[in-house]
């Protein structure tokens, strides 16, 4: 079970939440670790959480930007 990376700025304990790594449709709110405000979303549809990080919190959105494409240059994917 991996989680998106975007749960990287928010308070997402993985004891806590574990259910919705399985349940990834299911909604839940967690909290933001800049300003503590409630942000709903599921692991498969996380556009809440990035739109939230991408409209308060500039600085942070900038480096899980960076961050997400460094990621995805490692990723090498083959189609048959």
């Amino acid at each position: 079970m991996s989680k998106p990376l975007i749960l990287n700025y928010y308070q997402f304990d993985t004891s806590k939440h574990a259910q919705f790594l399985i349940e990834k449709k299911k909604t839940f709110p967690i909290k933001c670790k800049y300003c503590s405000k409630e942000i709903s979303a599921a692991i498969d549809i996380t556009s809440n959480w990035v739109s939230h990080l991408k409209i308060k919190h500039v600085d942070q959105f900038s480096e899980f930007e960076k961050i997400k494409s460094e990621s995805n240059k490692q990723i090498v994917k083959f189609y048959i």
